[in-house]
């Protein structure tokens, strides 16, 4: 999800520098030189052939591979049922950030709260197009890079922790004073808080498989949708715990993992239900070692729930979750979110038994119809839950976005939704939600201490 949140006199102290990286950022906007490219491709001892892919974007720009689409025109073809745009990184430097080599840093600078190892570390890139016209988003989907393991012959890892995809106001991406190439603007989901500013779109953790919305519904990018037309990816790089064996054993890598996402045209399709998005997520967890812990934080109406659905529920009157995506790591066994309705449990959006971390369980996931049809009414609240298993563990596991860290997170996609309506996401559709009386309890019901 993200890091922990610096002081805001530190985010003030950086203003200047993002005035000059903003305008550099804005002349990559124009694409690059024949001879700029050449450059980075000498430093990263790339091949023309890799070149060939596509040229057109560099440094804080994603690169851009298509299928059936009008690039000329910025829609799909007419003759295409569908389309797709991969958002490609280019090469990333897996190693140290405080350790050059060739001339490069590396983007690990995020060391884990208690032991100090870095291990972590986040990139964002700008999507660097825009649609012309109104498309409907039906898939979405990682390809993430693997890495021969030479310490087990045969396997293969990967260094993305999670992948995620934000849709942005118009001018996000040539706004003075932000800089989304800087690692911490990265890492602390800056340009959710900016005017204009962006909004969670979409997420993969790792191990998920990818998503195909339901027929009639999908998210709505393009023209009309003020808060999809521009876009940014944010990569959180985990490497694995054995990795400085790895560079040992073969050298450091370079990672160019992608996101896909398959489109269809408004004007050539049925009309489909838009589609909104909330996510919620706790950073104030802390679990002692050596037992099971029940965690459950509360997502209140009045502060919370009735500004992010405040349009939608002047226009419909409710909102009806249809997908959910529980994100947990490794010491989470369950999860789940109650449906509550003055004060009472009326139903489950989503639940996760014998939880794991790195998989499937990361997906996405259509819910059940009782739950997919059961309407969220205003006064309407949630309650996350996770249960956390700490056995053998010798120090507390805190939030993080380490190995041995924990997150207890969830992200809700619902229909009813009024994509145009400015009275929606008030304060962003994304909540750091911190408790001021968190519920633990021990097995034996007991107080967490």
């Amino acid at each position: 999800m993200r890091v922990r949140k610096r002081s805001r006199g530190d985010r003030t102290n950086r203003t200047a520098a993002y005035l000059v990286v903003a305008i550099l950022s804005t002349l990559l906007l124009l694409g690059p030189s024949r001879a700029s490219t050449r450059r980075r491709r000498d430093a990263l001892d790339l091949k023309d052939e890799d070149l060939e892919k596509d040229a057109r974007l560099v440094g804080n720009v994603a690169l851009l591979e298509t299928e059936n689409f009008d690039e000329e025109k910025s829609r799909c073809l007419d003759a295409s049922k569908e389309c797709s745009i991969t958002f490609r990184l280019e090469p990333q430097p897996i190693w140290n950030a405080n350790e050059v080599i060739n001339g490069t840093a590396g983007v690990l600078n995020i060391p884990h709260p208690i032991t100090g190892q870095v291990d972590a570390g986040f990139v964002c890139k700008l999507g660097g197009i825009e649609l012309s016209e109104d498309h409907w988003m039906t898939r979405a989907e990682a390809l993430i890079q693997k890495h021969p393991d030479p310490m087990n012959a045969g396997f293969e890892f990967d260094v993305v922790h999670h992948f995620n995809m934000f849709s942005c106001e118009q001018g996000v991406s040539t706004m003075p004073g932000l800089d989304t190439s800087d690692s911490d603007t990265c890492s602390h989901n800056d340009f959710l808080l900016t005017s204009p500013k962006c909004q969670f779109q979409f997420s993969y953790d790792k191990g998920a498989n990818s998503f195909s919305f339901p027929s009639n519904s999908a998210f709505l990018i393009g023209p009309s949708n003020p808060y999809a037309r521009e876009h940014l990816f944010q990569v959180h790089y985990l490497v694995p715990e054995h990795y400085d064996e790895i560079v040992r054993r073969s050298g450091a890598i370079w990672d160019e993992s992608a996101y896909k996402i398959t489109l269809r045209r408004r004007a050539a399709t049925a009309e489909k239900d838009p589609l909104g998005l909330v996510a919620f997520n706790d950073m104030r967890i802390r679990f002692k070692p050596g037992r099971t812990t029940h965690y459950q934080y509360q997502v209140p109406y009045l502060e919370t729930l009735q500004n992010l659905f405040k349009g939608d529920f002047e226009d419909y009157g409710s909102v009806q979750p249809i997908a959910v995506h529980l994100h947990a790591h490794s010491t989470t066994k369950n999860i789940w979110i109650d449906h509550l309705r003055l004060g009472k449990k009326v139903g489950e959006y989503g639940r996760i038994d014998g939880y794991q971390a790195e998989g499937p369980d990361q997906s996405f996931f259509v819910l059940p119809e009782g739950d997919r049809t059961r309407p969220f009414l205003p006064g309407d609240e949630l309650s996350i839950h996770c249960v956390v298993d700490t056995t053998g563990k010798d120090f507390e596991i805190l939030y993080g976005a380490s190995h041995q860290t924990e997150m207890c997170a969830v992200l809700i996609v619902y229909s009813n939704h009024n994509y145009k309506n400015r009275d929606n996401f008030k304060g962003g559709n994304y909540r750091d939600y911190e408790p001021l009386l968190p519920y633990l309890t021990s097995p034996s019901g007991g107080p967490f201490l």
